[in-house]
Parts: C-alpha cells; sequence; structure tokens
C-alpha cells in the first residue's frame, strides 16, 4: 500500500488478519488520515574531549539526555532516530549509528525506568509523573575504542539525531557526554542504565545522572568529556532546545468494501475485529492494532 502524506510519498504494507467466523466475501480497505508528515530536519550538538588520551580495549560509553516541557494529561512519546556520532581521530573518520530510542512520558506510571529492546534495536524509557519535569535519559551508545586508541582533545565530536513526538505543544532540551570505561558490557541491559536524574521514582537510589552505568561505576576512567571518580557520565554539553514535529501516523477504518471501488459508499459497514499490521517494505513489522466494532481503529498505527 503506498500512503500520500502531504506530498511526502511513503511505501507501507497493511495486512488485515480476519478472526474466525469472519466472512470471506469481505474486501477491507482502510483509509489513511496522516497527521503532519515525519520531520527529517536533524539536530546536532558538538563538543570537543579533553586532554585525557582513550587507551585501545576501553569503551567510551556516549550518552544523550533529554528534557520535555509542555506536557498535557495524555501519554506522551518521543521518538530519537536516525542518531550518529561523527569524529577523525588518528586520520581515521568515525560515522557511529546509534540505537534509536523511545521515551515514554506516561502519567500512569509509578516508576521510571529504561531497557533495551533487543528485537527492535532500541532504548525504551517509561518516565513516570514524579520525573516529567527531569532529565531522562534519551539513548546511549558503547564503542571499544580500536588498536592505537584515541589521542586526547578529539573534536569536533558531533551527536547529530531527529526527534519526533506524537502530542502537540512539546519543547525539548537535549545535550550528550560521553565517558571512559576500563571495563563493559556488549550486552545493553546487563549495563544498568539510570533512566533519570535524582533519586525520585526509579530504581537507583542515588543521586547520579541520568545515563550512568550503574552496574559498571567501579571502572570509569578519565577521558572523552570525564575526569573519572564520580563522574560517571561525563561532563555535558550545552543544551540545544528543539521543537519536535509531530509523529504522522496512519488510520483510522476498515470497512467491506463491497463493490470493490475503494471509497466508502452507502450500505459499506466497518468492519471489528480485524487485526491490522504495518509492515515496512523489507517486511520488518512496525506497529500493529485492532479494529473496534465501528470498524475504527483501537489507535493510530505509528511507523517509527
Amino acid at each position: 500500500m503506498k500512503l500520500w502524506m502531504r506530498a511526502v510519498t511513503v511505501t507501507f504494507v497493511m495486512v488485515f488478519v480476519l478472526q474466525p467466523g469472519m466472512p470471506l466475501h469481505h474486501t477491507p480497505r482502510a483509509v489513511a488520515q496522516p497527521l503532519v508528515p515525519l520531520c527529517d530536519t536533524a539536530t546536532t550538538v558538538s563538543t570537543t574531549f579533553n586532554s585525557t588520551a582513550i587507551a585501545a580495549g576501553n569503551t567510551l560509553w556516549f550518552v544523550n539526555r533529554l528534557k520535555i516541557s509542555g506536557m498535557g494529561a495524555n501519554v506522551t512519546t518521543i521518538f530519537v532516530r536516525q542518531a550518529t556520532i561523527s569524529f577523525t581521530a588518528n586520520g581515521t573518520p568515525y560515522t557511529l549509528p546509534a540505537p534509536d530510542a523511545r521515551i515514554i512520558f506516561d502519567p500512569a506510571a509509578s516508576t521510571t525506568t529504561t531497557s533495551f529492546d533487543s528485537a527492535t534495536q532500541q532504548w525504551v524509557t517509561r518516565v513516570s509523573p514524579g520525573n516529567f519535569s527531569r532529565n531522562v535519559f534519551a539513548g546511549g551508545l558503547a564503542l571499544t575504542v580500536p588498536a592505537g586508541g584515541f589521542p586526547g582533545s578529539t573534536g569536533p565530536v558531533t551527536w547529530t539525531a531527529t526527534f519526533t513526538v506524537d502530542q502537540p505543544g512539546i519543547t525539548l532540551t537535549w545535550n550528550w557526554a560521553a565517558a571512559v570505561y576500563t571495563s563493559f558490557s556488549t550486552n545493553y541491559n546487563a549495563v544498568g542504565v539510570k533512566p533519570v536524574d535524582g533519586n525520585t521514582q526509579n530504581p537507583y537510589d542515588n543521586n547520579d545522572q541520568a545515563g550512568t552505568p550503574e552496574n559498571y561505576k567501579g571502572a570509569v576512567t578519565a577521558g572523552a568529556t570525564g575526569n573519572g571518580g564520580s563522574n560517571y557520565t561525563g561532563s555535558w554539553t550545552g543544551n540545544r532546545t528543539v521543537t519536535p514535529c509531530r509523529l504522522y501516523q496512519i488510520g483510522d477504518l476498515v470497512w467491506n468494501d463491497a463493490n470493490g471501488d475503494g471509497l466508502q459508499t452507502a450500505g459499506e459497514s466497518g468492519l471489528g475485529s480485524v487485526q491490522v499490521n504495518l509492515f515496512s517494505a523489507v517486511g520488518v513489522l512496525l506497529d500493529s492494532t485492532m479494529t473496534q466494532a465501528s470498524g475504527a481503529f483501537a489507535r493510530p498505527l505509528r511507523p517509527s
């Protein structure tokens, strides 16, 4: 199915799963009513590492955090996509793809958590109301330093990312830091990433900052933007303020297209209990929902 979204053409495959007992003569159709097209404007923050050289075999832990304003009563999700960290060291250019991240500000959550979804290769942070006004973890990348190490004063080091949001009125500030560790895990869920600054409504009752790898604090050393000791994330760059674009979404009705013309006309009723799966053009499941009795989607499909 090809959807035209206000001059932006995106290709997806939408699959309808009919429930047992549903007549086979039904021809399901869906109408697309997108919001605003996906914003592809990236934002960047750059800095230069401190003068401490970074030894080969150590791990550079890059961490990104954000703070939002304009939060309303609804669950609000920030998506961090297409992130890269780029720099040149010893004459070699590096462009490191950072995992995507999804930060969910959930009025019903009782605590703030972070985990890494290995299936989708993205960070998922769920933020509880007591932390809506705090800096929260918005993504991280661990890099094993290659042979030869990295010299001190490497720079500029630039983190680039695209931010989108599913609710109106949101602005955010973001920045990043990088610390060096003599020991680290390749399993992000074993790192013990702290999801938010402070000791309120999160698993770590301390004043460490968002992004601290709690299970490896004893291995921190000087380098990148940190000086070791208790500087577990490194020192933060300056803030960048962003008004994220609204995320497009696909909806919101499945009906019995009896005459096959692709239009809902009189007598063509909505179909309930239809599972609607959205796949990318290469077959990756992006999202799924069910239709209600009226044929309306229980919620819009979100491609990101």
